[in-house]
């Protein structure tokens, strides 16, 4: 067995190195035994282009050649800050083939945000688009990372190693070779938020990636390469970039949705024209597409649904149920340091397990636990703590955190669950206060921070408040400064002031005289979201008639 370009010892020690990295279990090679056994079979559309899966291989090769000739070596960071284009797919495979690891960027984020996630995972190469070429280069400034910058779409400037990729690729080169990379090996940086307001990098494995391809073939019933995925949601989300695996895998298509505000119309659109069999939605997102006519004809290829990333109602269900009549509608939950899927609920249980999340998939070992790390009993409230092989391996740079993360020997996520007897998870609440709001998660501590620093506010605590369409919205609740008057408007701009995303930012602002607090001087958040947690009631009192459909 050679690999082109590839000298051969007399010792056959390259060969043996070409089988060895030729048998790992990697997405690279996935698109390479893809390119060689069903070559003119569709690997990935996206506006109207198609590319089969010899063509992703070979843009594979020469995405790897250039990042190999630029420097790019195992262990290395290679950062994305892209929207859904084809060179997420190409890029990320090519990136885990040389043994670097994938940083996905958030192109909602401001410019200070990006800055840190380039700062703390110091990658060699930042790829751009147009699109995102704004806030690359803003966050390449406030960051002064020394990464080459390439733009994927056009020629590139403003700074000593600024590339554009068309010419990089036109330059040619030696490709790198067989490499053999083995599973246990990083490929992955997902950046998530914490309690304390700065995101923390989940190390995932080339074996975590694996195994979560694994479970999306389970629980998605991936069998053969006639499947079509509409992919609508970001590939920076643990979600986006958790379903590619099991596609790359078995050889199906990849319909790659443009990235842009959430427009039901073109949704159904995409279904319609790319002939999609698996659509994937945030319950928001699923919300606004009921609204639309004439869904069942529309989407009368699909054979399959799901929802995630914040809870859903009966309603909807039922909705979805009414006009997508027998397709079975697949719900998932998880979080990044875990791949991110670790329960599925089939749509034969979501009536009668409403508010449940499913059960653990088959790659995680589950406990509820008290603080002491003693498991509570059935229906009795506890956290929820992980084992298992999509677990992460570390947060990057993190000790402290990991270690904490991992107190006794299980992975702490966060969230307050019961278990019912048939084994089902209800999550009840989350220890880190987090905010799910149309899929965005918004963390309240990282909230509070910012507003408590307006020299009008004197004390702050930020709760979410459910709402129909978002499905929760943050609200802060505010004591104001003596002799000082508190606005929305001031907050909301003191906010945007402070580099937050528009999606952070407060839908509402309660002004209270103080904050109830226990004996430890913790604030009782539970007393604020009795009192102001309900369901988001017309325009009075500071909250925000003004910002109608646009993201909270």
């Amino acid at each position: 067995m050679r690999i082109e370009g590839q000298a051969q010892d007399r010792d056959g020690s390259d060969d043996m190195q070409a089988i060895r990295a030729a048998g790992r279990v990697h997405w690279a090679n996935h698109v390479r035994r893809n390119a060689h056994q069903v070559p003119v079979g569709t690997a990935v559309r996206h506006r109207g282009e198609s590319i089969t899966w010899a063509e992703l291989g070979a843009r594979l090769e020469r995405a790897a050649t250039v990042m190999h000739r630029l420097g790019v070596g195992p262990g290395d960071r290679v950062a994305l800050l892209l929207t859904n284009v084809v060179e997420y797919v190409e890029l990320t495979t090519a990136a885990m083939s040389l043994g670097a690891i994938v940083v996905p960027m958030n192109f909602r984020l401001t410019g200070h945000e990006a800055a840190f996630i380039l700062e703390d995972s110091e990658p060699s190469i930042l790829f751009l688009e147009q699109a995102t070429l704004d806030l690359g280069v803003e966050a390449s400034r406030l960051s002064a990372t020394a990464a080459a910058s390439i733009l994927i779409d056009g020629p590139q400037g403003g700074h000593p190693r600024s590339f554009d990729f068309a010419s990089l690729v036109a330059e040619g080169g030696t490709a790198p070779g067989a490499i053999d990379v083995p599973e246990d090996t990083p490929c992955l940086l997902l950046y998530t938020s914490g309690t304390t307001g700065r995101p923390k990098g989940a190390v995932l494995t080339h074996a975590n990636m694996q195994q979560q391809t694994a479970t999306m073939i389970r629980a998605w019933n991936l069998v053969n390469d006639s499947d079509v995925y509409l992919c609508s949601g970001p590939l920076f989300h643990a979600a986006g970039m958790g379903a590619l695996g099991a596609f790359l895998f078995v050889g199906a298509t990849i319909a790659l949705h443009p990235s842009g505000a959430f427009s039901p119309a073109d949704i159904l659109n995409a279904v319609e024209s790319e002939r999609a069999t698996i659509l994937f939605l945030v319950p928001t997102q699923w919300h606004d597409l009921l609204a639309e006519l004439d869904i069942e004809r529309r989407c009368r290829t699909l054979r399959l649904v799901g929802w995630g990333s914040a809870p859903a109602t009966l309603a909807l269900l039922e909705r979805i149920e009414a006009a997508l009549p027998g397709i079975p509608n697949i719900a998932m939950f998880g979080q990044s340091e875990l791949s991110p899927t670790t329960c599925v609920l089939d749509s034969k249980d979501a009536a009668r397990k409403i508010g449940s999340v499913g059960k653990p998939v088959a790659a995680v070992q589950i406990r509820v636990v008290d603080d002491q790390m003693n498991d509570v009993p059935a229906g009795q409230v506890g956290e929820i703590v992980y084992r298992g092989s999509t677990l992460m391996s570390s947060y990057w740079r993190r000790p402290e955190a990991t270690a904490e993360a991992f107190a006794g020997g299980w992975f702490h996520s966060g969230d307050l669950v019961r278990v019912d007897n048939d084994g089902f998870v209800f999550v009840v609440d989350r220890k880190k206060d987090m905010i799910i709001s149309g899929g965005e998660n918004i963390f309240c501590a990282e909230l509070e921070n910012v507003i408590v620093k307006h020299p009008c506010v004197d004390a702050v605590a930020v709760i979410g408040r459910s709402h129909e369409r978002w499905g929760e919205v943050p609200v802060a609740v505010i004591v104001p400064s003596a002799g000082k008057t508190v606005t929305l408007e001031q907050i909301r701009g003191w906010c945007i002031t402070e580099s937050l995303s528009r999606f952070k930012l407060p839908r509402a602002v309660e002004i209270v005289s103080a904050l109830d607090t226990n004996a430890s001087g913790k604030v009782m958040k539970a007393t604020l979201r009795q009192r102001f947690g309900r369901a988001e009631r017309p325009a009075a009192r500071g909250d925000v008639g003004a910002v109608g459909d646009a993201p909270p």
